[in-house]
């Protein structure tokens, strides 16, 4: 049987089953902070977890902008020193200055990213998915009369082959 619970502000859903057997029933929850933010998560856990969120890109949660945090995303995806390579990546980007897409480059590297979805289900293998938006609403990226508001990704990692 499985187990929802709606969180606060961050709208977070957990769905756990696999714990409940003979009148036993086992309850937990996870906690994670996201820029000051603490999204508790809980469910029926045992057999396998499954926590989730999904906001609309709307509402989603901004984290700040590319520029701002690509050394942090860099290190949590495993890059051994993301510090570095965010460094590295900004000379890259300078080195464009006076070429006809620095100004885009600019735009994208300042826009506001949002996070969208998280999930963890830990069932056969374990899938993840980790969703972004990027607001680009402010950034005048036009192409005549058709303007760039926003685009986003939905990554999904999947144990199983």
């Amino acid at each position: 049987m499985a187990n929802e619970t709606k969180t606060g502000k961050s709208k977070a859903v957990a769905t756990a089953a696999g714990a409940e057997a003979e009148g036993f029933t086992a309850r937990g929850f996870i906690q994670i902070k996201i820029k000051e933010e603490i999204f508790e998560l809980r469910g029926v856990v045992g057999g396998y977890l499954r926590v989730e969120y999904h906001e609309p890109f709307e509402s989603a949660l901004e984290l700040g902008n590319f520029a701002s945090i690509i050394g942090d995303v860099a290190s949590a995806l495993g890059v051994k020193d993301g510090k570095k390579f965010g460094d590295d990546l900004e000379e890259k980007i300078k080195a464009l200055e006076g070429t006809p897409v620095a100004g885009v480059v600019a735009k994208l590297l300042n826009a506001p990213l949002k996070i969208t979805d998280l999930l963890i289900d830990t069932r056969a293998g374990g899938t993840y998915q980790f969703g972004f938006g990027v607001d680009l609403s402010g950034a005048g990226i036009k192409v005549g009369e058709l303007e760039l508001h926003a685009f986003g990704m939905l990554f999904t990692y999947s144990g199983e082959a």
